[in-house]
């Protein structure tokens, strides 16, 4: 908004009136369309800022749309984003988290898996009717890390066998 100040009237007592009038100044007018670029007093890039939340965002899969939203920016700004070495390098790093907490999680329930199966093999089971859904437990768990052939496969012997 612009002030315009016309010439105050003067006499022997001083200023006497002032006409002052507002106005909006051409270019100052409210944008029709939304606003692009950095957010008003933003002085550097935002990547610092959010890299290690875009990139857990990256690594649980969610779409370019979808973070865009999250952050509220467009799916360009997104990409380029994405295309920062300093995010690679942050989606890098929370990747291998992710798999070292699942190869932690896994070992884990691989370890219960062997005690839960000697329960079973010395008769103490978990109660009625859960037997069966035991050992498909254990049976998914070993396939998963390797443990037993799936299903329809034929199991190898590690040392090798000698016929008589």
């Amino acid at each position: 908004m612009a002030v315009r100040v016309s010439t105050a009237q003067a006499g022997r007592s001083g200023v006497t009136s002032v006409h002052v009038e507002l106005e909006n100044v051409p270019g100052e007018k409210e944008r029709s369309r939304p606003r692009r670029g950095r957010p008003p007093g933003a002085k550097g890039s935002r990547i610092a800022l959010i890299k290690r939340r875009l990139a857990l965002l990256v690594v649980m899969a969610k779409s370019t749309h979808q973070m865009a939203t999250t952050f509220g920016v467009t799916e360009r700004t997104i990409r380029t984003w994405l295309a920062d070495p300093e995010v690679r390098r942050e989606v890098s790093t929370a990747e291998e988290e992710l798999r070292q907490r699942t190869e932690r999680q896994l070992m884990r329930a691989f370890r219960k898996s062997i005690i839960a199966m000697e329960k079973l093999l010395d008769g103490k089971g978990h109660g009625k009717g859960s037997t069966r859904s035991v050992l498909r437990m254990i049976e998914l768990l070993w396939t998963a890390l390797g443990r037993l052939p799936p299903k329809g496969r034929a199991l190898r012997c590690a040392t090798p066998t000698t016929s008589r």
